[in-house]
């Protein structure tokens, strides 16, 4: 079955709340939940070793800045979703480490190969990790910062496949500040609120529906 506009830009979303979720999406899972399909974009198990330089048997207690690094600039970089160059990614990840803190990982017990792995409730995620709303935004920033156009990104991944008119309706629907808000608070707080999901919703409606239209006319 074919997932609405809708499903797939709230995918991407929440997506954005498991640390560093930009990374690889080999595996996916998804449930159903009344009309709202949710699905988690998952990531390739690390290796056993760590022969890809991630990091991925060290543990929180003796992982070192470079182990961590090396995991979100893999994690950035690597994938089918909405990854990075691997140049964003090296320019990235320290903007990242930095606001979130090395401590901060450490003191939750997250090992670098938990970052942007394929399990989603190890407390890994950055919503469980008590970011600021300033936090969220900082980390929000370095896709700016780092040359990263992530509204084109979100809208080239959600839209794929779609017509042309329903690419220019989730364009001009996820304005800059709209998409800004829907991922901090994705990040800070796993989900947004009711309000900011209702104004999400009615934004998106109406590409939501031009979807469902041409996949029907098609058929």
């Amino acid at each position: 079955m074919q997932k609405t506009v809708l499903g797939v830009v709230t995918t991407v979303a929440l997506a954005v709340a498991a640390l560093a979720g930009c990374g690889d999406d080999d595996d996916a899972s998804t449930t159903t939940a009344g009309s709202t399909a949710t699905t988690t974009v998952t990531s390739a198990a690390s290796s056993s070793d760590d022969t890809d330089g991630t990091g991925s048997s060290v543990s929180a207690a003796d992982a070192t800045e470079a182990d961590y690094l090396a995991a979100i600039e893999r994690s950035l970089s690597t994938g089918d979703g909405l990854t990075t160059s691997s140049e964003q990614a090296e320019c990235m990840a320290p903007k990242w480490l930095d606001t979130v803190g090395i401590d901060r990982l450490k003191e939750h017990a997250i090992a670098p190969s938990q970052i942007g792995d394929d399990v989603n409730d190890d407390g890994s995620a950055l919503s469980d990790l008590g970011l600021t709303s300033d936090e969220g935004n900082a980390l929000y920033d370095a896709f700016d910062e780092c040359d990263v156009d992530i509204q084109q990104k979100f809208v080239d991944f959600v839209t794929e496949g779609q017509s042309a008119e329903v690419v220019t309706c989730v364009a001009d629907a996820l304005t800059p500040d709209l998409l800004r808000r829907l991922m901090v608070s994705s990040i800070v707080e796993a989900q947004p609120d009711d309000e900011l999901q209702a104004e999400f919703e009615a934004a998106v409606g109406p590409c939501d529906e031009l979807g469902q239209a041409s996949t029907t006319t098609a058929a």
